[in-house]
């Protein structure tokens, strides 16, 4: 079952006695606070087992285990609301008359899921085999004394009837007391997009044996996916074949049709192409972003440039200083190369074995560079400088 509906809890109904009527329930009814008990059986006199009637429940209270002056009585809350004939909410129901070997194996706290057994009937405080059954919305954890002197059980209690559902793929219905049980029917299946199948999701639709609304009533369809049978227009409705003699009507929105998908119209292949668009969308918004540092940083160099072009007069200022130095330099050198010439036309005859060597000085300018001067032809004074 895919929705959490809160069902009957055993698999065959058997109410020997209602919250109706001048029984021994009646004062539990017509005092203040009160509730709504039923005494429920299997389908026979043995000791049936009670069902987790919803996804999950837990064990709010036990009492009465070893006590002989107390009734043997478990509470249990759904931890998820439920779906009810009336509500849809945190639901409640007491178990009483479980046996000490029974309800002793058991803890606060305790969880349970749909379809776990909870218990058996047993005949703690009582003569023969049964559950006494109480349940209501919302949460619940003790007893009361009501002003007929009845310990009813504290909480919003209801009427079994507008809690429970009775599903007739779990529970044969023996003895319904006479009180007015919704029924569900249907067995949902799975979504296969290689048929054409529907989607019902109104609680409240009523399936017939037959397309027309005066076919006899099965109960409340359950909701999910079915496969789609067919259909035909009758009493200004579309029906839906589910099965052999199950219908559904349809004003337009209470049944979603779910035509079977083509190779091209595959989930997984739309799933893939989602992907490469988000990928696709993340790439953009990297490049986005760069894009941004890049505007960022061109800002930053144009700022830059602006700053160098208004350093230019400092900056050629510099240049014309270097250049002066270096004419500077050259002119001094040039000097002390005349000095040189001027003192080599007057100097002696050179010794024969010095002739054919070149004459090499060091010379030394004003800024402390120093150079040397290679003399290779003594008498028309040609010369080579080399940085030293």
């Amino acid at each position: 079952m895919h929705d959490n509906y809160m069902i009957f809890p055993m698999e065959t109904m058997n109410v020997t006695q209602t919250y109706l009527g001048k029984t021994s329930h009646y004062p539990h009814t017509t005092g203040t606070p009160k509730d709504y008990p039923i005494d429920i059986a299997g389908a026979d006199s043995g000791r049936s087992a009670v069902f987790c009637p919803c996804d999950e429940m837990k064990i709010t209270a036990i009492k009465g285990v070893g006590n002989p002056n107390i009734t043997n009585t478990m509470w249990l809350v759904s931890t998820s609301p439920v779906i009810t004939p009336t509500f849809t909410d945190i639901a409640f129901m007491t178990l009483t008359h479980q046996n000490d070997d029974d309800i002793g194996r058991f803890k606060v706290g305790d969880v349970f899921r749909r379809g776990d057994i909870i218990g058996y009937e047993g005949t703690d405080g009582a003569t023969a085999n049964h559950i006494h059954l109480v349940c209501g919305r919302g949460s619940s954890n003790n007893w009361t004394e009501s002003t007929t002197g009845k310990w009813v059980i504290t909480g919003d209690t209801l009427p079994p009837e507008n809690v429970f559902y009775v599903d007739r793929n779990f529970t044969k219905v023996k003895n319904s007391g006479g009180l007015s049980w919704r029924y569900l029917v249907g067995k949902p299946t799975v979504r296969d997009t290689a048929k054409d199948q529907l989607e019902i999701s109104y609680s409240d639709l009523i399936a017939r044996t037959g397309p027309t609304t005066s076919a006899p009533k099965l109960g409340y369809i359950i909701m999910g996916i079915y496969d789609n049978l067919g259909s035909s227009q009758s009493d200004g409705y579309t029906w839906y074949k589910l099965a052999d003699e199950i219908y559904v009507p349809s004003n337009g929105t209470w049944v979603k049709e779910l035509p079977k998908q083509t190779e091209g119209d595959d989930p997984k292949v739309i799933e893939q192409l989602q992907k490469q668009i988000e990928l696709l969308q993340q790439e953009n918004a990297t490049k986005e972003q760069q894009i941004t540092s890049l505007n960022e940083q061109v800002t930053d160099l144009t700022t830059k440039l602006q700053s160098c072009e208004n350093d230019i007069p400092d900056t050629e200022t510099e240049l014309y200083q270097k250049v002066q130095e270096q004419a500077a330099e050259i002119s001094s050198l040039n000097q002390q190369i005349q000095s040189l010439q001027e003192q080599l036309q007057h100097c002696q005859e050179v010794p024969e074995d010095e002739k054919e060597q070149n004459c090499k000085v060091i010379l030394t300018c004003q800024n402390n560079n120093q150079y040397e001067v290679e003399l290779y032809e003594k008498n028309s004074l040609k010369y080579q400088i080399n940085k030293y």
